[in-house]
């Protein structure tokens, strides 16, 4: 604030910064908060009460923190995402690999025999089902069926992570755990959720091979059960 000409009676004023110029009076006296004690008190016929703007000196002080200490704060948020990303990952893959835990071996077969058959049926399924399922809801027609398909989808892209990590710890039981040992394969569930936490990108991309192989086994047991029916 500025004050440029004559005020003819008690002034109180708040700004960040107060400033009288040359030439400008303040006839009465005059209570002013602001950061920094400064107006010029030869034009002040009173009294000069000045108060410290503590709001404004924290405010400063927190902007002069975050400034001073923005690369430690996005590293803390990127390290606290992370953790989460590892923690939740683990934890549902565990649940998901000892609740249905032979699939996941059958799966791991799957992409090592029909690895092609795996990446396309995958990259088919999350670039095609949003499709039909946006084509349902708008025009119409099954809507309701167009809701679940499309809620189907994003489940799958948050599922990708987790169907890569059960497709693999499937794979490395079939391979090295014919006693089947359980805390190995609760430690490669951790090693592989905390892989996949690190890497981003590559871990989607060979998550299309566990989302293709999950999708055959699907259809290889429904023909299973209609045999049954």
């Amino acid at each position: 604030m500025t004050v440029a000409g004559t005020i003819g009676k008690d002034a109180r004023r708040y700004a960040e910064k107060t400033e009288i110029v040359s030439g400008a009076k303040i006839v009465g006296n005059l209570t002013y908060t602001s950061k920094e004690q400064n107006p010029a008190l030869e034009a002040i016929a009173g009294s000069a009460t000045y108060k410290v703007d503590e709001m404004g000196k924290q405010r400063d002080e927190k902007k002069q923190f975050l400034t001073n200490n923005k690369e430690g704060i996005l590293a803390t948020i990127i390290a606290a995402v992370l953790a989460f990303k590892f923690i939740s990952l683990s934890l549902v893959s565990l649940l998901l690999w000892f609740a249905f835990r032979p699939w996941y071996g059958r799966a791991a077969q799957i992409v090592k025999s029909q690895p092609w058959a795996s990446f396309g049926v995958g990259a088919a399924t999350l670039l095609f089902l949003p499709l039909v399922a946006l084509v349902l809801l708008f025009t119409g027609v099954l809507s309701a069926l167009g809701g679940l398909l499309l809620a189907g989808w994003i489940f799958m892209l948050l599922f990708i992570e987790v169907a890569l990590v059960l497709v693999v710890t499937g794979w490395l039981r079939n391979r090295y755990n014919k006693r089947n040992l359980v805390w190995k394969e609760v430690l490669w569930i951790i090693v592989l959720a905390f892989a996949c936490s690190l890497i981003s990108g590559v871990d989607t991309l060979f998550g299309i091979f566990a989302i293709g192989a999950l999708t055959i086994l699907k259809w290889e047991m429904w023909n299973k059960l209609k045999t049954y029916i």
